[in-house]
């Protein structure tokens, strides 16, 4: 039970913000840092908020994640499945890397002497790559405040005038018969053009989505040509696809039927 008015109003900015700092918090209700980090604690351990990122986020199904949050979330198993994915990679390769957490860290195992070229719909991807050598293009269009995804028919236009040789990307789920889908409409129709702009198609998925489903289908696994995971794939959808390990450490890469 929530014991104090000054929780409540904290409560109150998170459901309508989402997410907030600690910083913000204690200037817009006049307390210490220190006391909204006992009250987050006390919110926290009542099941109503999660820190994280030096502030926090209201625990509402209906909320959205910021990218803030999802970029920590399962931090150890994007980082494995990047790393793996990243062997997929060739020496002057242009790719699309989708905006997604899940693919955030491939830029760590790109060598960064090599040509590799880099397009992206993602913010913080490529702020992260302007201090390499890697060339990076960015599709531009609107952008999603809770994904920092750049979207829209502008964004669209843009991964139709590239000539890219493969996309890496993720999605909200994949459920056991095999759909893709994504809890955003915007990012799943620009997953679907970069798709159909390439040659490879690269998913990481950790295991958590696996067996969801979310609003937006993308399209089948059928249409991938390989599957990035951090645990061995249900039988399911290894029967069904033809799902062909290639590695199994320190993630599974699959390659996706014959």
């Amino acid at each position: 039970m929530i014991k104090n008015e000054r929780q409540n109003e904290i409560l109150e900015i998170l459901k309508q913000d989402s997410f907030a700092t600690v910083t913000s918090l204690a200037e817009r209700l006049y307390a210490s840092m220190p006391t909204i980090r006992r009250d987050l604690t006390v919110l926290e351990d009542e099941g109503y908020v999660k820190r994280c990122h030096g502030g926090a986020m209201i625990l509402d199904e209906n909320t959205k994640p910021p990218v803030y949050f999802r970029r920590e979330q399962n931090m150890h198993k994007k980082t494995n499945m990047c790393r793996v994915a990243a062997t997929l990679i060739g020496e002057s390769d242009t790719v699309f890397v989708d905006a997604s957490t899940s693919v955030f860290h491939i830029i760590d195992f790109i060598d960064k002497s090599s040509k590799t070229t880099v397009i992206t719909n993602g913010l913080p991807l490529a702020t992260a790559l302007a201090d390499t050598d890697i060339r990076v293009y960015s599709t531009g269009g609107r952008l999603l405040k809770e994904s920092l995804a750049f979207v829209g028919a502008a964004a669209e236009e843009a991964v139709g005038t590239y000539n890219a040789d493969a996309v890496f990307f993720s999605v909200a789920s994949l459920s056991l018969d095999g759909t893709l889908s994504d809890w955003s409409e915007d990012e799943a129709t620009l997953r679907r053009a970069m798709a159909r702009s390439v040659g490879r198609k690269i998913l990481l998925c950790d295991s958590s989505k696996i067996g969801t489903a979310s609003t937006f289908k993308l399209f089948d696994l059928s249409y991938v040509n390989f599957l990035v995971t951090d645990k061995q794939a249900p039988d399911a959808l290894c029967e069904k696809y033809n799902l062909t390990v290639i590695t199994d450490t320190p993630a599974y890469l699959y390659k996706v039927g014959k």
